[in-house]
């Protein structure tokens, strides 16, 4: 799938998406782990650092919302 010109969208960076924002919406590691079907936990666990991230976003203080 071409995201951008020179860009695509892979089955891994969906993945990764969906295991963040699992995280973000409250999810379990654990439940995470499942979803993903990760054997490690330190595996899963690079989302917990994805999602630390997300959190302190300087675009989130901006106050736009995006969607409903």
């Amino acid at each position: 799938m071409k995201h951008t010109p020179g860009r695509t969208i892979s089955t891994h960076s969906l993945r990764h998406t969906a295991g963040t924002l699992a995280l973000r919406a409250g999810a379990k590691l654990r439940q995470v782990q499942d979803l993903l079907g990760h054997k490690d936990p330190r595996t899963t666990s690079i989302y917990t650092h994805v999602a630390q991230r997300w959190a302190n976003n300087p675009a989130l203080k901006l106050g736009i919302t995006i969607g409903q």
